[in-house]
This record gives structure tokens, sequence and C-alpha cells, in this order.
């Protein structure tokens, strides 16, 4: 009696700890965020943190503020060439979406996203362009553009996005997938 006692217990252990982990989706979207006072600005608005998250401008103008646009909406700017925008770790990543307002008619290839496992050595990832939107408010000398980068190996890494064209990036949402599913949380050993 006492095994079969024991026996469910541990099934029923198990099946708690083994339930579906599934893939989560993770949006800053920075006015929003900004309107619930759900992140903060520091040195000179070249710092951004939501949480856990910090995000990190380096470049004369890379910084938060009005998108370069039409000055409606918080976002991260790059507004020159070499500007850099960097995160924290962020755990079991697999999944990047960019939304972002940018110069008509740029080379989409200037944009640049990165991970790294150490914040140091950088691997360039190789992303596609999502839809390219427009409510009517666009003007001719801009637009929407969404980036999507999705064959990223789940882990956990730092990310860098690099403006390496004149263009203007105003990027005003920024969408992370995490897989929690990839961790080893529940190892079997045999005896």
């Amino acid at each position: 009696m006492m095994k079969a006692v024991f026996r469910t217990i541990c099934v029923f252990l198990l099946v708690l700890c083994v339930s579906p982990l599934r893939a989560e989706t993770i949006t800053h979207n920075f006015q929003a965020k900004n309107a619930a006072r759900e992140i903060t600005f520091s040195n000179s608005n070249k710092t951004g943190t939501i949480g856990d998250t910090v995000y990190t401008c380096s470049g004369d103008k890379a910084k938060f503020g009005a998108d370069e646009f039409y000055k409606t909406t918080i976002a991260l700017n790059l507004t020159n060439s070499g500007e850099v925008i960097t995160s924290p770790v962020l755990e079991g990543l697999s999944e990047v979406t960019i939304n972002c307002l940018v110069t008509y008619g740029y080379n989409s290839s200037k944009f640049e996203i990165y991970i790294s496992t150490d914040g140091t050595s950088w691997t360039l990832l190789s992303g596609r362009e999502g839809s390219r939107f427009s409510d009517g408010s666009f003007s001719p000398t801009n637009e929407g553009i969404q980036y999507i980068y999705d064959n990223i190996p789940k882990g956990d890494y730092f990310l860098k996005m690099k403006n390496n064209s004149s263009a203007k990036f105003s990027i005003f949402q920024i969408d992370y997938t995490t897989d929690p599913s990839s961790c080893a949380c529940l190892q079997v050993v045999s005896q």
C-alpha cells in the first residue's frame, strides 16, 4: 500500500514538474511602457530600464526620445551610422522582432542585429524583413518596417542593434520570444 501511495505521489510530482513550458513573447512598446510608468530613463536618455532589461545607447545622438519622424511616440533612436543599442542577457531567447520607423528608400542590410553569450564576442544574425506598414500617416520620406530574427539558436544572449547607414531608425517596439523548454530542469539519471 505504501509503495502505491509513494508511486502515485511521484507520478503526480513528475506531471507537475514537466507541465508544458511554452514560448512566451515579451513586448517592449516604449510609448506604452512610458505611459504606464514602467520605464525609467537616465544618463541623458541614453539608458532605459524596463524591469530587469536595461537598454544602453552609444553614439552621439543615439537615445530614447520622441521618434525622429513625427515626434509623437517614444522610441529608441539611432540617427547616425555606427550608433548602437545593447541589452543585458535575455534568457531562453529564440526570436526577436523589431518594429521601427525608418528613412524611406534605405538599404535594409544596413540595420544589423548581433547576439553574444559573453557581451564581448558578437555574432551577426541574418534576419528578414517582415511587413512594411503604413496607416496613411507615413509621409513619402519614411515608412514603417518590421525586422524578424527567428533563426536564433535558443539560449541566453546579450543583444546589440546597430545602424550602419545614414538612415534614421526609430525603434518603437521590440518583441522577444523566449522558450523555457530549452532548459534542462529535470534530468533523468539511471542507476
